[in-house]
């Protein structure tokens, strides 16, 4: 039987590197904003080709912070693919907003374009809800269709979350996804 993952070959491999850099943090008792958080932020930054990279609790929270600083609220539309996990669609009620679900490709499961157009056309002939953002998934290691997301984001003045938390490493033509972002 081969195991679908196995952690601990993983684990055998980093051979105490883990254990030591916990016990490193245990030490050193600086849990937030410590200088392994200031370090990760760092790379992740470098990595991302980004200006500045925040940790924070979960991907929920890293969902919710932009939709924050955008002042996201009632009577807004945040659309999300369909096919995702559960904290896509409910950090957008947070907010007092309505996700707005899209279909996904058939071949990638990530969010369609030319189903994303359709979807913020239909909202704004319904006059019910302001679009406002997208959230974009990435899936199963490889990124969405970011050039032609943001082509239609730009179209609508909207803007674009990069979530590559199933994807992370994941690039277009060697651009991290959030170059779109």
């Amino acid at each position: 039987m081969i195991p679908f993952i196995d952690l601990q070959a993983q684990r055998v491999r980093l051979n105490g590197k883990i254990e030591a850099a916990v016990a490193e943090a245990v030490v050193g008792g600086a849990w937030v904003m410590g200088p392994q958080v200031r370090q990760f932020e760092a790379d992740l930054a470098a990595f991302g080709k980004a200006k500045h990279a925040l940790g924070c609790a979960n991907g929920t929270d890293a969902l919710a912070l932009p939709l924050m600083a955008w002042d996201i609220k009632a009577g807004d539309a945040v659309f999300v693919p369909s096919f995702t996990f559960a904290a896509t669609a409910e950090v957008v009620p947070w907010f007092g907003a309505e996700p707005v679900f899209v279909d996904v490709d058939p071949v990638t499961y990530n969010i369609d374009p030319a189903k994303l157009a359709a979807a913020i056309e239909a909202i704004k002939v319904e006059g019910r809800l302001t679009p406002r953002a997208v959230i974009a998934v990435d899936l199963f290691g490889q990124p969405a269709d970011y050039p032609a997301i943001k082509a239609v984001c730009d179209q609508h003045s909207l803007k674009l979350i990069s979530d590559s938390a199933q994807g992370f490493g994941c690039t277009i033509n060697g651009q991290h996804p959030l170059t779109w972002a």
